[in-house]
């Protein structure tokens, strides 16, 4: 017993991976303007605190700079990965579309 199916849009899978490449490449840009901004200094947290703080703190910009990059070039390889799907759908309609005009010229 077969259900009815499903249908893919290649244009909606096109529009929805340029969707994903805007995102990560503005998640790369906030990476590149957190990188450029930094912690502006530890001054205000004081001659006993500047030490542990800003260390702190650096550990966790640089966990977060690491978390930004990863998660643009995910990004990157998913917006790929639904162009090209969308690229296979398209070809395997058109061969599919070619079988049958070719078998219907036979018969």
């Amino acid at each position: 017993m077969s259900g009815p199916g499903y249908g893919v849009s290649p244009e909606r899978l096109k529009a929805h991976a340029d969707q994903v490449s805007d995102l990560a490449d503005r998640i790369r840009g906030a990476a590149s303007a957190a990188n450029q901004v930094g912690l502006g200094g530890f001054q205000g947290y004081g001659l006993l605190c500047a030490v542990p703080v800003g260390g702190v703190l650096q550990l966790a910009q640089g966990d977060a700079d690491e978390l930004m990059t990863s998660a643009a070039n995910l990004g990157d390889a998913l917006s790929d990965a639904l162009r090209k799907a969308a690229t296979d759908y398209t070809k395997i309609d058109d061969d599919a579309a070619g079988l049958s005009r070719d078998l219907g010229k036979k018969l």
